[in-house]
C-alpha cells in the first residue's frame, strides 16, 4: 500500500462527502473555481441518475464513482459476499469505483480516461488497496422517442490481480441505458442492458479456473417512483448471462440467479448520485442472500 493509493482513496472519499455536505447552499464552493461553462445543459434529461451520468458541462472535467459492496444482511460483519452462482468473481467485500478526467466534445457527448480504485475488506483492516484497470470511453447522453437516454462504449486494461491470475488482459463492452416518464405520473420506466467480453493472453486451458468467462450480458428492468425532483424510490430485476471460457461454444449460455434490488436515488446536485439499496435472490429471498451496497456518481471541475 503506497502513499499514492492513501492520497487517492482519501480524495475519493472527502470529495464526496464534502460535496453532499454544502449542496444547500447558494452553490458548491468547488464551482468558484470552475472555468467557465461552454456548453447548455440539456434540459430533455430529468433523470437524476441520467444527469450525474453526463457530468458536468465544462470542455474538461473529472468524474468518478464509489460504490460499497457488503456482505449478506444476516452476517453484517463478515468479510465476504454470497455468491450462489459460483461465478468467477472476488467475495471479498469491497469499496470502490473509479475516478477519470472528461473532455467534452459537443453537448452530450464526453471522452473519458481513467483508472479503477479499490479498497478490499475496507472494513476489516483494509486488506489491500488498489489504483486497477485503466480505462477509456466515450459515452452520449440524449432523448429519442420520448425517451431519455445514456450509452457508452469502453475499452479497459486489467491488472488486477484476482483477474490476472486467468491471464485476462482486458475488456471492451457496450452498456445503454432508458427511462421513460410515464405522462401525468411520477412513475419512471427504465431499461438497461451492457454487453462486455473479457481478453485473454492465450487460449483456454484445464489448468484454468473453470467460472473464468469468455463474456457477459446483462439486461435491467427497473421502475421507480419519483418523490419529487431530487429523491426517488427505485426498484430494478438483474436477468445476467455468461459464457464460461471452458465451452467451446461461444453461444452457449449459463443464467445466473435473478436478482431484485430495492432502494434509493438521491440527486443531491446535478452533478451528484448517491443510491443505497438492498439485493435480494428471487428463488431465496431471504436474510442470508440478501445484501446492502450503495452507488455514487459525482463530477467536479
Amino acid at each position: 500500500m503506497t502513499r499514492f493509493h492513501w492520497s487517492l482513496l482519501t480524495l475519493l472519499f472527502t470529495s464526496t462527502f464534502s460535496l453532499a455536505q454544502n449542496s444547500n447552499q447558494e452553490t458548491l464552493k468547488l464551482k468558484d473555481v470552475q472555468t467557465k461553462k461552454t456548453f447548455k445543459e440539456n434540459s430533455e434529461i430529468k433523470d437524476i441518475e441520467l444527469k450525474a451520468e453526463a457530468g458536468a458541462k465544462t470542455r474538461w472535467s473529472m468524474k468518478a464513482s464509489l460504490g460499497y459492496s457488503g456482505p449478506s444482511l444476516a452476517e453484517p460483519l463478515s468479510d465476504h459476499r454470497r455468491n450462489p452462482d459460483g461465478r468467477f468473481t472476488d467475495v471479498r467485500t469491497s469499496l470502490g469505483g473509479s475516478v477519470g478526467l472528461r473532455y467534452r466534445l459537443k453537448t452530450d457527448t464526453t471522452l473519458n480516461m481513467g483508472t479503477g480504485i479499490s479498497a478490499i475488506r475496507p472494513f476489516h483492516g483494509i486488506e489491500q488497496i488498489d489504483t486497477e484497470d485503466p480505462y477509456l470511453s466515450i459515452d452520449q447522453t440524449y432523448k429519442a422517442a420520448e425517451v431519455q437516454w445514456y450509452s457508452k462504449a469502453f475499452a479497459s486494461m486489467t491488472t488486477y490481480d484476482f483477474y490476472r491470475r486467468v491471464e485476462q488482459f482486458g475488456s471492451v463492452g457496450f452498456s445503454q441505458s432508458g427511462r421513460y416518464f410515464i405522462p401525468n405520473t411520477q412513475w419512471t420506466l427504465g431499461l438497461n442492458a451492457s454487453l462486455t467480453f473479457f481478453l485473454y493472453e492465450r487460449a483456454y486451458s484445464k489448468l484454468h479456473p473453470h467460472g473464468a468467462s469468455n463474456y457477459f450480458a446483462g439486461i435491467y428492468p427497473s421502475l421507480a417512483y419519483r418523490l419529487n425532483e431530487k429523491w426517488m424510490l427505485n426498484t430494478s430485476s438483474a436477468f445476467q448471462a455468461y459464457n464460461r471460457r471452458r465451452e467451446k461454444d461461444w453461444g452457449l449460455w449459463e443464467l445466473s440467479n435473478v436478482t431484485q434490488r430495492v432502494g434509493l436515488g438521491w440527486g443531491i446536485t446535478r452533478e451528484i448520485y448517491f443510491s443505497p439499496y438492498v439485493t435480494f435472490f428471487w428463488k431465496d429471498p431471504t436474510w442470508k442472500t440478501s445484501t446492502f451496497a450503495f452507488s455514487t456518481i459525482f463530477s467536479v471541475f
